[in-house]
């Protein structure tokens, strides 16, 4: 007997593909493509079965969820949370009010895990009991995923622990709010979501949001509100941050101003505690500058995720194929190119992982000598991996000695804004992106004509898209922080005035020409410095070998495995120890039968930086090599302080680990 079956999902070849198997099949099959429609659909459709995407436009699928068993006509419905990073969630489905979650694989996979639900239920009843995961026994958790998903939480943690409550608002009714908008509003997050924002206020305060929702410009509104428990007023501040009129979604900030506004009051006549309090306050404002700049950056990383997770899942194809290939062919030659092609992609992979970790960690800012061409090019690579193929990318590097004083992060930072801009500009007919590096000299006597370029030497760096172009109109306020011509949820308009602050911090000027239609170019100009003698490039030099004592230590067992038959074949005798207790104890008894100590730095128990410590107390002249795949609990820096000879990033190539090696045994 066919079923209703509800289907809400994003990806729109999916739902299609879904809807046609299951139609086929023999079920009724109803649609949506973000939570926003699907609740307003629920609310006169009652469905069998609904499979819910977690990942979902205007609130995510585990709140919709929530939302969803809270409703009287759907209390008993059979509710399924779909996701293709179910593996990496490690998600209860019942923690959310799902009956079951199913792990997103291909197509193919997804649709049978989908059937064999069905069937389920089919066979139980209406209702069977809980039917807990499905296809996470066909998946792996990837690295990546992980630590994209951890950086959206440590995001929501930043939003949920500053003072002011932000709400979106999404076709007139609330789709988000950050825990200090709720405690503000003294409301859950169930009352407040899918309701309009003016409901939740009375009187004239209801008319000043309304009014506040009915203007097409930034404002700022202050509005009195009784407490229901003592009598006593709060006066809330609420504004609506700037937005393109054209949009539905509104962004508002609301904040409990009324210890504020009466310490005002009370210290007008005290000049002197009132200096106190705005310099408090530009204090504030400057640590809230800092961290939304960490947050444009993790904006940018977010616009190309999925064009990221498509070229790296790409990559473990070709990496997966070559090294089955391999178990397959008699051929020595053959297994030798096969394991050639294999090693090679995974390099890629490796510069991938590494570019990301350069471009989203926040550091400080290092000004020193660098080469641009190698910055521009390391840029282009992320680049190429995530914009789509239906917008070409032309790069065009004249000099490749091209040297300036700055801070190579905002360097690459400067190029993956204005590219994420060209890239928001042509995503819908796609289209050309040029990138070009070149010198421009201003004689004496002369400047730029637009810009007003002093006398002296820059490098400049242009970036031209042909997608639809600024309007005139707007053309002076793109810099501006906040202001966006993106849609709702695609940006914070915060892109180009970072770019705007690092530019002019590096002594540089930009310049924007643009046609409506026809394209943007944006030049950037940065002043150039005396270039340096390039150093050696050891990657040319043979790989050393050696016949010293290693003990390594990593919690991994196949890293564990791997290293140390990388170091044997290199002709070192090693001694391997999964556990960093352990591995204390034996150094503990055996201090003078090593000669060299490799520790991995996140393990259960003791991490590697305390194993360090413990080693050296023991034997002070021991060299230890630190490595790492991703940790914000150390640096290069901190490594050297504890007396860490050598800091390597994962993953390990065997020439990088023989020279290191070979480096701290000198």
């Amino acid at each position: 007997m066919g079923k209703k079956i509800f289907i809400i999902d994003d990806n729109s070849h999916l739902s299609m593909f879904l809807e046609k198997k299951l139609t086929d099949a023999g079920h009724e099959v109803v649609t949506a493509m973000d939570a926003l429609s699907a609740f307003r659909a629920l609310e006169h459709y009652t469905p069998d079965i609904i499979l819910c995407d977690y990942f979902l436009p205007n609130i995510n699928g585990d709140e919709l969820c929530q939302k969803i068993r809270r409703m009287d006509s759907l209390k008993s419905v059979f509710l399924a949370i779909m996701s293709a990073a179910a593996h990496e969630l490690d998600l209860d489905p019942s923690s959310i009010g799902a009956d079951a979650l199913i792990a997103k694989g291909s197509f193919k996979e997804t649709e049978s895990h989908i059937l064999a639900l069905l069937e389920d239920v089919q066979t139980s009843g209406s209702r069977p009991g809980k039917t807990g995961r499905i296809g996470l026994e066909c998946t792996n958790a990837r690295q990546l995923t992980k630590e994209l998903i951890a950086k959206n939480r440590y995001l929501q943690t930043m939003l949920d622990s500053i003072a002011e409550g932000i709400i979106e608002i999404c076709s007139g009714q609330i789709v988000y709010v950050n825990a200090p908008a709720m405690k503000i509003l003294d409301q859950t997050q169930d009352q407040i979501l899918f309701v309009p924002l003016p409901t939740l206020f009375e009187g004239e305060a209801r008319t000043q949001i309304e009014s506040l929702l009915g203007s097409h410009s930034p404002d700022q509104i202050l509005i009195e509100q009784p407490e229901t428990e003592d009598g006593k007023e709060r006066i809330l501040s609420v504004k609506r941050l700037p937005s393109c009129g054209e949009f539905s979604n509104i962004l508002i900030l609301i904040e409990d101003v009324t210890r504020r506004i009466q310490a005002e009051k009370t210290l007008r006549d005290s000049h002197h505690h009132m200096e106190e309090l705005v310099q408090e306050r530009t204090e504030d404002l400057k640590r809230a500058n800092e961290m939304l700049k960490q947050v444009q950056k993790l904006e940018a990383i977010g616009t190309l995720a999925g064009g990221i997770a498509h070229d790296f899942n790409n990559i473990l194809s070709a990496m997966i194929g070559y090294m089955e290939l391999t178990k397959l062919t008699p051929s020595p030659e053959k297994r030798q190119f096969y394991l050639d092609r294999a090693l090679q992609v995974s390099n890629r992979a490796k510069d991938m992982i590494k570019q990301i970790l350069i471009f989203s960690r926040p550091q400080d800012q290092e000004k020193k000598p660098i080469l641009l061409a190698p910055v521009i090019k390391e840029g282009l690579k992320m680049l190429r991996a995530t914009i789509p193929s239906t917008i070409q990318i032309n790069q065009r590097i004249s000099d490749q000695s091209l040297m300036i004083l700055a801070d190579a992060t905002q360097v690459h930072q400067i190029l993956m804004n204005l590219a994420t801009n060209a890239f928001h500009a042509m995503r819908e007919r796609g289209g050309i992106l040029d990138i070009e590096l070149a010198q421009e000299k201003i004689p004496p006597g002369k400047r730029h004509p637009s810009i007003h370029l002093a006398t002296g030497e820059y490098a400049r760096l242009r970036v031209r898209d042909t997608g639809h172009g600024i309007d005139s109109a707007i053309l002076d306020r793109i810099f501006d922080p906040f202001f966006t011509t993106k849609g709702p949820g695609e940006g914070t308009g915060l892109g180009l005035s970072v770019v705007y602050g690092i530019v002019r911090d590096h002594g540089g000027r930009i310049h924007v020409a643009s046609v409506p239609g026809e394209g943007t170019t944006i030049s950037v100009y940065l002043p150039l410095i005396e270039p340096e003698e390039p150093g050696d490039n050891g990657d040319s030099e043979p790989i050393p070998k050696g016949s010293e004592r290693v003990l390594f230590v990593d919690d991994e067992a196949a890293i564990l495995d791997v290293t140390k038959s990388m170091l044997t074949a290199l002709g070192f005798h090693v001694t391997a120890r999964q556990s960093s207790a352990e591995a204390l104890e034996l150094f503990r008894a055996q201090p003078d039968s090593f000669d060299i100590v490799i520790t991995d730095m996140t393990m259960p128990n003791m991490r590697g930086d305390k194993l360090a410590e413990e080693l050296l107390k023991i034997r002070s002249d021991i060299p230890i090599i630190l490595c790492t795949g991703y940790s914000d609990l150390i640096s290069e820096v901190r490594a050297q302080e504890i007396g860490i000879r050598q800091f390597l990033m994962k993953p390990l190539s065997l020439g990088d680990l023989a020279r290191a090696v070979r480096k701290v045994l000198v």
